[in-house]
């Protein structure tokens, strides 16, 4: 398995990006312009898996979604999204999904806030 980065989050959990994740969910299965937004969040990624504003734990706890506010420039306008990312827990060290850089809110069914700022 080819490791991207680890890290541990805020709450000690050790989380891993696996480089065949980043290449061919995170920004391949994304257009250019998506793509080349993501690539630019990754530091942000890590910030927010050290010091999440929230933490929600999904009704099947299989997976965590930690999220904070972040600021994007877009063409010449700045806009204030928050920042989805999404951890496996299923597996030892968990392994992050994806993440999404979010204009509205979002849902989670039965989601449980398990940490908040």
């Amino acid at each position: 398995m080819n490791v991207r980065w680890k890290i541990t989050d805020s709450q000690g959990r050790k989380i891993i990006l696996k480089q065949s994740t980043y290449d061919e969910h995170i920004i391949g299965d994304h257009g250019t312009r998506d793509a080349e937004i993501r690539k630019l969040m990754e530091l942000k990624v890590k910030q927010t898996l050290i010091a999440p504003d929230v933490i929600i734990e999904d009704s099947s706890a299989r997976h965590l979604y930690y999220s904070t506010i972040v600021i994007c420039y877009e063409m010449h306008d700045c806009k204030i999204k928050t920042l989805k990312v999404v951890v496996d827990t299923d597996r030892i060290p968990h392994e992050i999904v994806t993440w999404t850089p979010l204009r509205k809110g979002d849902s989670i069914k039965d989601g449980v806030i398990i940490y908040e700022r």
